[in-house]
């Protein structure tokens, strides 16, 4: 059997306190059907395989830390397992691994899923590779409204943390603008993070986009020390967000989900 499994949904930052929505995707690689239980149940590592069959290891600043929820649950019915086709894929239910485990603590974190299902006398054991995000303390003062004088019809939200005060750069003449992070560690604007803002005039043809809001198209690119997000449109419009290694109290996702969320043009 040929089996893949991913992570969908994981981020590689999220303040203290915010829900961690991840699903596992399963793609049948081979030639043949696969018959996987598709109740996809969470559970402890330790609970008997016949009463879960995901479960998931987390590590974090120190150390391996236990699954929390209480789960009942009955084993798996005959109509739990269904064929997947070759070349196909399936999601499993929506996991929070906030209200799983305790990653109340700032730190990084690494996680690793695992699932195991039993059909007949086979059985189906998949894990992902290790992942890893980070958990920081943050505090939000205020929003403040992106305006450059480069791009008059660009609008968008993004949010001001505590120490991170911002300032407003031209980036290049005609083109846009850049905003520059003041490092609340070394108390000057020498390794800043920047949100810098310009027109793209690069390649537009791309086969995965979602939407805005407001209707706008636009692509997502998110790592763990940078995101970049490209807008189409009429007049596409680059956002790209990177300096030093992320520091304690500023929130990349936060920063990007924000921009997403407002961003608008003025046609």
């Amino acid at each position: 059997m040929a089996m893949s499994m991913r992570f969908e949904g994981l981020e590689p930052a999220y303040s203290s306190g915010d829900s961690i929505k991840i699903k596992l995707q399963f793609e049948n690689t081979g030639p043949s059907p696969v018959t996987l239980n598709q109740r996809f149940a969470p559970g402890a590592n330790h609970a008997r395989p016949a009463l879960r069959e995901i479960f998931f290891e987390v590590k974090g600043p120190k150390g391996s830390l236990p699954f929390l929820p209480k789960i009942r649950i009955d084993e798996a019915k005959p109509s739990d397992l269904k064929p997947l086709a070759p070349g196909s894929f399936v999601a499993s239910r929506e996991v929070d691994l906030a209200r799983s485990f305790d990653l109340s603590g700032p730190g990084t974190y690494e996680v690793q899923a695992f699932y195991e299902s039993r059909s007949g006398e086979e059985v189906l054991k998949l894990a992902t590779g290790p992942r890893s995000f980070r958990i920081t303390k943050v505090e939000v003062g205020s929003t403040k409204k992106f305006a450059c004088p480069e791009l008059p019809e660009v609008s968008f939200h993004y949010p001001i943390f505590k120490g991170w005060e911002p300032r407003l750069e031209n980036a290049e003449p005609g083109r846009g603008c850049v905003v520059v992070f003041k490092n609340p560690t070394l108390k000057q604007y020498e390794l800043a993070r920047q949100l810098r803002v310009t027109k793209h005039s690069g390649d537009t043809k791309l086969e995965k986009t979602l939407r805005n809001p407001a209707g706008i198209p636009y692509h997502l690119e998110l790592q763990s020390e940078h995101a970049t997000i490209l807008f189409l449109g009429k007049a596409p419009v680059l956002v790209e967000i990177h300096g030093e290694e992320l520091r304690e109290g500023f929130d990349l996702g936060m920063l990007t989900r924000e921009i997403i969320a407002s961003f608008a043009t003025a046609d």
